[in-house]
């Protein structure tokens, strides 16, 4: 038996494709990408995060067609109408839509659970990573390495420890290049 579609909760959409469309079923600027939360429908005022630029969904194709309202679980193609009409082309891939009333949190740092696998050097902290967040990604720093602890329990095997080696668990905190959003457990 499939679970039930959380639509109780804010909206959200990470945004997969950034397009403006001449003709066809939408015309205008236009935003692709799979609802993670929530309901979203016509005229529903909406922020598109990191960048905190304002939009109104003008119409949405759920399924290939045309529809007043679509739900967690659904592939969306939106028009949008932006508010700052500038914005549009600062939307990228992994950007985040969102509801106004129940935005997605924007930060710069964050703090990861991370395996590091077959390395053949230690990692250590000032190491440059990459960050992955849905369909975005980032450039960071490792800024601290807080503990090793062991992945079946939990329990912490070593607190601040100099390095991460191969096939070590680790809680690090990361300092990203740039803003982007992060749901606590998402």
């Amino acid at each position: 038996e499939m679970p039930p579609r959380p639509i109780d909760k804010p909206f959200r959409m990470t945004i997969t494709n950034v397009y403006e469309s001449p003709f066809g079923k939408l015309n205008g600027h236009c935003l692709s990408g799979k609802i993670e939360g929530g309901i979203l429908r016509k005229e529903d005022k909406l922020v598109i995060l990191p960048l905190e630029a304002q939009c109104v969904v003008k119409d949405l194709i759920v399924g290939g067609e045309k529809g007043r309202e679509a739900v967690v679980g659904d592939n969306i193609d939106i028009h949008v109408k932006m508010i700052d009409k500038t914005a549009f082309e600062a939307i990228k891939q992994g950007h985040v839509l969102s509801s106004l009333k129940f935005s997605v949190p924007v930060t710069r740092r964050i703090i990861v659970e991370a395996l590091a696998l077959d390395l053949e050097v230690p990692v250590l902290r000032g190491t440059e990573v990459v960050i992955y967040i849905a369909t975005n990604k980032c450039p960071a720093r490792i800024t601290r390495i807080n503990c090793i602890f062991n992945p079946s329990d939990g329990t912490i095997i070593k607190k601040n420890p100099k390095s991460i080696k191969a096939n070590e668990c680790a809680e690090i905190e990361v300092e990203l290049g740039e803003k982007m959003c992060a749901e606590l457990f998402s």
